[in-house]
């Protein structure tokens, strides 16, 4: 009997626990029906919590919060779903007035290696706040710095300077984004960590380009580069006209201090001395830039 009553008891604890950890749960799946609108979701990991969240995706905890009807903000699962993005949710809607926002930009005038950057934005919310953030590019959205904010002007825009992170020294192409903590509107873009007032590199920075000035036939060419970006080495491939870059030769490379247009003679590999129509490229792989210019020899 004591072995029946010891095996009675057991069973009642475990259907009480069991119990228990299906009540904790139960108010996670029911988030998850009862919010409308939502457009994307997160799901918790273990060691995640609502800041680290937010920053993930750009936003507010505080936001987060009011969106999942959070009432113990440092009390999440994992396993928890949470709205991180919804269509009509507004915690203190904007009093802004927006501008062209299609155009809306931000890109770096001028740069000061591992030490600031000058940033500029434009068609933006006006008299608005954006946080102001730098990482390396490609990197996880959380693998950023808050370097600082910045309010825009009556047209939208802004200009400032802001420090480099220790932990972003010798990244060569560093991400900038910046962001609206009202709205949760967002803008990016990048640039070039090496000291450069004029190509400083991302969307709406002069593009490089190199041209093909003059050739002494089986013996060298002369090319001429635009927007060549300062302290910037790429690499210099000839190749036969329409072949593959893997069969390409390396025949030099492209640096300046100063960068923008210098000219430069690269001599015509043996191999290639025959061929009457070749090509030699210029390519900087961690900046994922190449660009070409084809020759008759």
């Amino acid at each position: 009997m004591n072995i029946v009553r010891k095996s009675t008891l057991i069973l009642m604890v475990i259907i009480v626990v069991l119990g228990m950890v299906s009540f904790t749960y139960l108010p996670v799946n029911a988030a998850v029906d009862s919010i409308p609108n939502c457009t994307r979701w997160h799901t918790v990991q273990r060691g995640e919590y609502l800041v680290k969240i937010a920053e993930l995706y750009e936003t507010k905890w505080n936001v987060l919060v009011q969106i999942n009807n959070i009432t113990t903000p440092n009390l999440i699962i994992p396993g928890q779903k949470l709205c991180v993005l919804n269509s009509k949710f507004s915690a203190n809607p904007p009093t802004f007035v927006p501008t062209n926002s299609s155009n809306a930009n931000v890109v770096a005038l001028n740069v000061k290696e591992d030490q600031y950057v000058t940033l500029q934005g434009k068609n933006l919310a006006t008299k608005s706040r954006y946080d102001i953030y730098l990482g390396k590019y490609k990197a996880d959205p959380i693998d950023r710095y808050l370097v600082g904010s910045i309010i825009t002007d009556e047209k939208g825009s802004f200009k400032g300077t802001f420090s480099i992170p220790k932990k972003l020294y010798d990244v060569l192409k560093i991400r900038v984004s910046i962001t609206n903590p009202t709205s949760g509107v967002s803008n990016s873009n990048w640039f070039i960590n090496t000291t450069d007032s004029g190509y400083t590199g991302g969307m709406g920075s002069p593009e490089l380009s190199i041209s093909v000035q003059s050739v002494n036939k089986s013996d060298w060419v002369k090319v001429r580069t635009n927007h060549l970006p300062a302290n910037v080495s790429f690499n210099v491939f000839m190749k036969k006209h329409g072949a593959p870059d893997r069969k390409a030769i390396l025949v030099g490379t492209l640096r300046d201090t100063k960068g923008g247009s210098i000219e430069a003679i690269f001599n015509i590999p043996e191999s290639f001395k025959e061929h009457s129509k070749l090509e030699i490229f210029a390519v900087n792989n961690a900046l994922n830039m190449i660009e070409y210019a084809p020759f008759d020899n």
